[in-house]
């Protein structure tokens, strides 16, 4: 009994110096409307749910804490497309500006994030919770959460983040058997898709915005274009860029080709190629 009574007395102690931090992120409908944003509020709420002590809501305004999230009108400059002299793919602008005040009647601190795009709203969030709550992105599946029990950030936050390449990302060498060569190209593999939006999920809350792979010839065509449909448009939905890397006619390790000779097909090497690259639009890359 009296070990018992002991146990309670210790749990009761400990719990006795756990705060909890309500937080809310205030997001308008204008930018909740898209993707880009509805996704990116929905993850960060559920990762601060495991790395913060307190309930956390979106849209709820007397929290101790609040995200405000605000659109600004953009520049219209692209610093990265000036001085090229060909056609150059401009992607949305994925800076962001954090300030704080805090709310003289309520005391209600208020961590404002402004940015020109969905971009860099979800840019933004994450940089949050990576540089100033001590989450880390390390894999896909490795993440390391904080344990916030009072609530680090101050009144005096400002701080701003400014894409130093255009496009980020990575190139995923499926030539090799890497770990998503398979969820890539075979729907039919245990848990494709999702092992596929894993990975850019990882990668939009790493703040990338690109992801390019081997497509090869072992391929099922016809079954893979409506998972490659389903692999881009997700990635879309979380600000991310697709890419496919095929060859005219590389033989080497199984590499997709676009055009075959005789007596493979007789048809026009022009025919050939706007024929697949029709069917990859489609798929919308």
């Amino acid at each position: 009994m009296k070990r018992i009574v002991g146990a309670l007395i210790l749990v009761l102690g400990w719990g006795g110096m756990v705060q909890a931090v309500d937080v809310s992120i205030r997001v308008g409908p204008g930018e909740y409307m898209q993707p880009i944003v509805r996704n990116a509020v929905a993850d960060v709420q559920a990762l601060l749910s495991i790395g913060v002590s307190g309930n956390i809501s979106i849209n709820k305004g007397n929290t101790p804490i609040l995200l405000d999230l605000r659109m600004v009108p953009s520049s219209g400059i692209n610093l990265f497309a000036e001085g090229r002299d060909y056609p150059y793919l401009k992607v949305p602008d994925g800076s962001y500006v954090w300030t704080t005040r805090r709310q003289p009647r309520t005391g209600q601190l208020i961590h404002r994030l402004e940015a020109s795009s969905a971009n860099g709203l979800a840019n933004g969030l994450y940089a949050l919770l990576q540089e100033q709550l001590g989450f880390f992105f390390l894999h896909p599946r490795e993440t390391v959460f904080p344990c916030i029990d009072t609530w680090p950030i101050s009144e005096t936050l400002q701080f701003s983040g400014v894409p130093r390449f255009d496009k980020r990302g990575f190139h995923l060498h499926t030539m090799h058997p890497t770990e998503l060569t398979e969820a890539l190209h075979d729907p039919d593999s245990p848990q494709a898709l999702d092992r596929v939006q894993e990975y850019i999920r990882w990668l939009a809350r790493n703040q990338q915005n690109f992801f390019d792979y081997n497509l090869l010839s072992t391929v099922n065509f016809e079954k893979w274009l409506p998972h490659a449909t389903a692999i881009n448009d997700y990635a879309h939905e979380r600000g991310i860029l697709t890419s496919i890397d095929i060859s005219l006619h590389m033989v080497q390790q199984n590499a997709w080709k676009l055009i075959h000779f005789p007596p493979t097909t007789f048809k026009s090497y022009y025919y050939q190629i706007a024929e697949v690259i029709a069917h990859f639009h489609d798929a919308h890359f």
